[in-house]
């Protein structure tokens, strides 16, 4: 089975949407934690114009791509820039450390 890495980097305020929005679709295997960055949008009002966004992590099956980014994207989305970006990755092997498994 092909397996791709998911990146998706959000406004702060949106990441209770868009993991509502994961475990709807059953996928409750992620990492996420807060990242500051620039970009497109720059916070001029902060000292540094660095924005504060949520940067989640998943590891899924290639049949299960599209679906998740299509969540990702209409839970996060507030049509204004700075909205963020969800990126695809292709994994080429997965082990699981407990038990040296293959696969997700």
């Amino acid at each position: 089975m092909c397996y791709h890495k998911i990146h998706a980097y959000v406004r702060s305020h949106r990441r209770e949407a868009v993991e509502e929005a994961m475990l709807k679709l059953g996928i409750s295997g992620f990492s996420y934690c807060r990242v500051k960055g620039a970009g497109e949008y720059a916070n001029y009002f902060s000292p540094d114009h660095h924005v504060e966004h949520a940067r989640f992590e998943v590891f899924i099956a290639e049949n299960q791509v599209d679906s998740l980014v299509a969540a990702i994207v209409d839970a996060a989305q507030t049509h204004s820039q700075g909205d963020g970006l969800v990126a695809v990755m292709p994994v080429e092997r997965i082990v699981r450390i407990r038990n040296h498994a293959e696969g997700v």
